[in-house]
């Protein structure tokens, strides 16, 4: 799990679903994995279906299956065991999820005061997620070391997955974390890019300081929204009906999987509509 690049939560969650598994099967008495029938693993996932909801079940069987083909590889058990475990159906694509259009966007990026210290901070914070595509805790991450003025590129370093990202610099971007570093960002103790304007001035702004910029942004503009997580869904969408392929699209957001893409890179039905070809006319 971690040579695949999965999240730590994601590789509890596997570790506590072989857990379970082994618990069932074994008990207290030793380790028999040879002796693993494809009977026993649908027998588990049967079991475990009378109390698990549908996306709950998909994950344990996901994640029963990965440790499966672990024990083959290490040739723990016979091949193809793996293959045994029943697949659940994969829950429902969520709806397509509301983006900002174009015109909420810019509305969004002018509500920032740029002539006040704060402003030209949470305007610089904001263009990190709408040009940038980043998550909240990876905006917090952010030092000064991180950013290279003469390649114009963004190193992430904290990321989900733990992997580091190099990102391009729009100037965009680069303009507003200037104009921040220069006229509103205090000498303090430590590189961190984005701190706490607010007494002590020392503070490094964390997690939930940057979505609550963004929150307040937000309720500025009348903008219903549950947090910053928008911008980055809705750069996606942006770029995708732009063209862009979507796997550079997942490689920005650091994601593993272009399936999770696709459900932040929302399909633009009304092109899909003048996309569709008529229905042959079929003479009577």
């Amino acid at each position: 799990d971690r040579v695949h690049g999965l999240s730590v939560v994601t590789r509890q969650a596997r570790r506590r679903y072989a857990r379970e598994w082994l618990d069932g099967q074994f008990g207290p008495q030793r380790l028999r994995l040879r002796t693993v029938k494809p009977r026993d693993l649908c027998r588990f996932i049967n079991a475990r279906a009378q109390n698990l909801k549908g996306t709950s079940l998909h994950a344990l069987a996901v994640g029963l299956r990965s440790f499966l083909r672990f024990l083959e590889f290490t040739g723990r058990i016979r091949p193809g065991l793996a293959g045994a475990v029943p697949c659940p159906a994969s829950p429902p694509f969520p709806p397509p999820t509301h983006i900002l259009d174009l015109g909420t966007r810019l509305r969004f990026l002018r509500s920032f005061d740029r002539t006040t210290a704060v402003g030209r901070r949470d305007y610089a914070i904001a263009l990190c997620f709408s040009e940038l595509a980043l998550r909240a805790n990876e905006v917090a991450a952010l030092t000064l070391d991180d950013v290279d003025w003469r390649a114009l590129t963004v190193r992430l370093r904290k990321t989900k997955q733990r992997r580091e990202r190099l990102l391009p610099l729009p100037s965009r971007v680069a303009r507003a974390l200037v104009a921040y570093l220069q006229r509103s960002r205090p000498a303090v103790g430590h590189r961190l890019l984005f701190i706490s304007l607010r007494p002590p001035r020392d503070r490094p702004l964390l997690t939930d300081g940057v979505r609550h910029v963004i929150g307040r942004a937000f309720g500025r503009c009348g903008i219903q929204a549950t947090g910053p997580h928008i911008l980055r869904q809705s750069w996606a969408t942006v770029a995708h009906q732009r063209g862009t392929d979507l796997k550079l699209i997942a490689d920005v957001l650091g994601q593993g999987s272009v399936d999770t893409t696709a459900q932040y890179a929302k399909v633009h039905f009304e092109q899909l509509r003048q996309a569709a070809l008529p229905w042959p006319h079929t003479p009577s």
